[in-house]
């Protein structure tokens, strides 16, 4: 019976792996809202070893000749990284985790910005409170929970969320919203559901139980700010590239996520920032803001 499982999790990792690459929503809604599809993501889907599992299979060599059909079935531009050919990835993972140009992300320059941290869909709820519906219908978003942290939940209290769905066409590497010292991250384990709209619409809040990893940022002029970077399915591993305790410039580089989707949430204070006008305060019922790293998503409030 080992041996057979031996053999079924790598043959079952490289078909998801393939399956993620040619067409992820249909595999997403087979999941989330089939009965024996929710079973088999429950039972097994979830779990850490599957998600580690794939994250070998994407750093190995074995994973490189997927990275074509990846850049075709998401449209990416290749130029905008900086090894802009192909065959100079050693593995998917080492494409997916590829740096940038400079110029391919300029960072808003007014003083007063916040800017993105990362690629990806933005969703933004104000007043947050100690118990919010947040993006499931019907399902309250315990904020204690979310952080793991009674006080430092309600330093957050009436404050501000914002949350940046990265979908496996997205950048993976993210940044410092505005300049500040970041503290060490504090890691909390859990599982590996998806953080695409798709599985909230089914009711499931992956926020509260996904492995995640929290950042606090203490700014000059907009307070304490929470980054928390969320792992979901497939997700590998979060990695931080920031050294705690040193002063980062906005724009500057945080870390990266391994192969999947993935989401990053900020928590502001309440009265330290205001979102951005154009942003118009989206949530779960409509599509989300596409948005970019470096684009400004609030302003700070003036003392």
């Amino acid at each position: 019976m080992k041996k057979a499982l031996y053999w079924f999790i790598p043959i079952f990792v490289i078909t998801l792996v393939v399956a993620l690459v040619s067409d992820s929503n249909l595999l997403l809604a087979t999941i989330y809202n089939n009965k024996i599809g929710s079973i088999f993501r429950r039972s097994f889907l979830t779990k850490p070893i599957v998600s580690k599992a794939i994250g070998k299979f994407a750093d190995s060599s074995l994973s490189k000749w997927l990275i074509k059909p990846y850049i075709k079935k998401y449209n990416i531009n290749i130029q905008e990284a900086k090894r802009a050919n192909p065959r100079d990835y050693t593995s998917l993972n080492d494409f997916f985790t590829r740096k940038l140009t400079l110029t391919a992300r300029p960072i808003d320059k007014n003083p007063a910005a916040i800017i993105s941290p990362a690629d990806g869909t933005l969703y933004a709820v104000e007043n947050i409170g100690a118990r919010t519906e947040l993006f499931v219908k019907g399902k309250l978003f315990d904020i204690k929970n979310f952080l793991q942290n009674k006080d430092q939940a309600k330093q957050f209290y009436g404050g501000t969320l914002v949350l940046i769905y990265l979908s496996p066409a997205d950048y993976h590497r993210f940044h410092f919203p505005c300049a500040g010292i970041p503290s060490k991250a504090h890691q909390i384990n859990g599982i590996y559901e998806s953080v695409h709209p798709i599985a909230f619409n089914a009711g499931v809040q992956p926020l509260t139980e996904n492995e995640r990893q929290i950042i606090t940022i203490k700014t000059n002029d907009c307070g304490t700010i929470a980054l928390i970077a969320v792992g979901a399915l497939c997700v590998g591993r979060i990695m931080q590239t920031y050294n705690s305790g040193q002063h980062y410039e906005k724009g500057n580089e945080m870390g990266y996520f391994s192969f999947g989707g993935s989401t990053l949430v900020l928590l502001f204070e309440k009265g330290k920032i205001s979102i951005t006008e154009n942003i118009n305060k989206p949530n779960f019922a409509n599509t989300g803001i596409s948005i970019k790293m470096g684009q400004q998503i609030a302003i700070k409030n003036k003392k």
